[in-house]
């Protein structure tokens, strides 16, 4: 491969071939997203509440800024958002004017915050999923050497 991105679905599919039907299984069932039949038969998902998909972008975009001036009060969604966007290397899609290592950094510094105070029962599987995400990446990326 010369540089060449494969696309997530393609990568997820390799690597644990029902995750994507599991994962997308469970978000029909929890009504995340619903299934719309388009022309020709073929079917698209999208988010129930649009909202969504704007507050997933906006959340993470606000807590990684707020750090400069007065932090915004932790929240456990939120935190666990950015944990996730810097696990999946995919901060470019906050569109913040940073420095790469400097949005990773303040990605780092949420997650570390999550971690020493959350430990209420229920949200202590988040740091561990970030953990194995992170760990299952870079896994994937170093296997094309092995």
């Amino acid at each position: 491969m010369t540089g060449a991105c494969l696309p997530l679905r393609e990568v997820i599919a390799g690597t644990a071939p029902s995750l994507y039907a599991r994962s997308l299984i469970h978000l029909i069932n929890t009504n995340v997203v619903t299934a719309r039949t388009r022309r020709f038969g073929r079917v698209r998902y999208q988010p129930t509440d649009p909202t969504d998909v704007v507050n997933a972008r906006h959340y993470p975009r606000a807590r990684v800024k707020s750090l400069d001036t007065r932090p915004t009060p932790p929240d456990p969604a939120t935190d666990a958002m950015c944990g996730l966007i810097r696990a999946l290397w995919i901060e470019d899609t906050l569109n913040l004017e940073l420095p790469a290592d400097d949005l990773r950094a303040r990605l780092d510094t949420i997650t570390a915050h999550f971690t020493t105070t959350n430990p209420a029962r229920d949200l202590a599987a988040i740091p561990a999923v970030i953990t194995s995400v992170d760990a299952a990446i870079g896994d994937l990326a170093v296997s094309v050497y092995r």
